[in-house]
């Protein structure tokens, strides 16, 4: 016999309804079936005559003319229910398991046939591979910006197809504005900023329309925050990861908690809070787990050390390097390798160091020349800086020419190369100085925050 203690939170007929017409969370749906397991005469009733089972069995009681009590005919309603949702995660387990096959099947056309695939069969129409595609368009930000794209699109075709009579209503609009918040993600990294922001309110809609899963709204305001950050609406996108944080503490998830402070810091950098930036990074790495997720303690330390050298504080921010260094290197990417070579080369700058942080820009600018052009434009403004800081301003011209070069045989955003004009037109005038540098430095560091290449 259960306690009274474990019936004094009955779930509202609200819940119930929900519960019973699928329009449940799967954690919500565990808790509310536990409850009617537990023997509770009171929630079964409400939830006996709204049951495909229930019905059948007071058709036959109405039928039979029987006086029985509804909970009588309907005792087998919970454990009905809960086969039923047993099949229910069973189907999606081996969609799960299927979901690789039919990317890759899908992955053998060119991406217009893939949209007409997923558009004409059914056979693409599944919660496991609509997950799938959210999953890969996000693992592939970084690497591979238009396979995200094409991803996140095949991913809000295929959710707008599920079918909430068989996964229910609420699970359905959550997966299908986790799918456009990721479409939106990947407009952004492609420096479509108008088109994320449509995306995403497409995807706050349907969010109203679901489940209220805090993890999902956490997830979708981390995002937005990103998009709020790249239009230059700073203090949104601090409102928005300060939302996530906090729903991510409801639900006490530490890991998320974690990446979601280095995020958080990072807008209060850009909003030119350093002090808080630092503190809630330091915090971070208390939060996440080094072996678990060695990218984001890795990308902590980093910003770490770059809001303590924008703070004026060098000798902290080597320090922070020279611990992360092992790390940099155990994980091999290029990029980060890259980030570690560059930040170094500004931190010699500032303590007068010249010949490293020469050394250290033209590496970087080589390395970033192939690949991110802007970057490369920026490292190559680090170096003309350290030139005019030698009194070799004679060897700025080259490097001026050098990065217009690098910007016409890449395809890069028209702002980027109206501002390396700018810098070609105070080259004639002589009027190059510091300012005229920096100034030109900030613009294009914009530009590398919206994702543009």
């Amino acid at each position: 016999m259960k306690s009274h203690s474990q019936h004094e939170a009955h779930p509202d007929r609200s819940s119930l309804e929900r519960f019973m017409a699928g329009d449940v969370t799967p954690s919500e749906g565990r808790q509310i079936l536990a409850h009617l397991l537990s023997d509770c005469a009171q929630c079964r009733r409400v939830t006996g005559p709204l049951s495909p089972f229930g019905r059948v069995a007071l058709a036959e009681r109405d039928e039979a003319g029987a006086d029985s009590d509804t909970a009588d005919l309907v005792s087998g309603t919970a454990a009905a229910l809960l086969e039923h949702l047993r099949v229910r995660e069973r189907a999606i387990a081996c969609e799960r398991e299927d979901a690789p096959a039919r990317l890759a099947e899908l992955e053998q056309q060119a991406h217009p046939h893939r949209l007409l695939l997923v558009r004409n069969s059914s056979r693409f129409s599944t919660w496991g591979l609509a997950e799938l595609l959210v999953e890969d368009s996000f693992r592939h930000r970084f690497d591979d910006p238009e396979r995200t794209r094409q991803l996140a699109e095949l991913a809000v075709e295929v959710a707008e197809r599920l079918d909430g009579g068989v996964y229910g209503p609420a699970a359905v609009n959550d997966l299908r504005a986790r799918a456009w918040a990721m479409r939106g993600n990947a407009l952004r990294l492609g420096s479509d900023l108008r088109g994320a922001s449509k995306c995403m309110t497409r995807a706050l809609k349907l969010l109203d329309e679901g489940s209220g899963d805090p993890l999902e709204e956490a997830r979708i305001c981390e995002l937005f925050a990103a998009l709020r950050s790249n239009q230059r609406r700073v203090e949104q996108a601090v409102r928005l990861q300060e939302r996530a944080l906090r729903l991510y503490r409801r639900v006490n998830h530490r890991d998320r908690q974690g990446k979601a402070m280095v995020d958080l810091a990072s807008y209060n950098a850009l909003a030119g809070d350093r002090d808080r930036a630092i503190a809630l990074v330091e915090k971070a790495l208390e939060y996440v787990d080094a072996e678990r997720d060695p990218h984001t303690v890795l990308a902590a330390r980093h910003n770490l050390a770059v809001f303590l050298h924008e703070s004026g504080r060098l000798r902290e921010a080597l320090a922070v390097l020279a611990g992360a260094r092992s790390l940099y290197e155990s994980l091999g990417d290029r990029r980060n390798l890259l980030r570690l070579r560059w930040l170094e080369g500004r931190l010699a700058r500032e303590i007068g160091e010249f010949p490293r942080a020469e050394e250290a820009f033209e590496e970087v600018y080589r390395s970033f020349s192939e690949d991110w052009p802007i970057a490369a434009a920026l490292a190559a403004l680090d170096l003309a800086l350290v030139y005019l800081d030698t009194g070799r301003e004679i060897e700025v011209p080259a490097i001026i020419l050098g990065v217009e070069m690098v910007f016409r045989s890449h395809e890069v955003e028209r702002e980027a190369l109206a501002a390396w004009i700018v810098l070609r037109e105070a080259l004639a005038r002589q009027n190059l100085h510091h300012a005229l540098i920096r100034d030109v430095a900030l613009r294009l560091e914009r530009l590398r925050e919206r994702g543009a290449r």
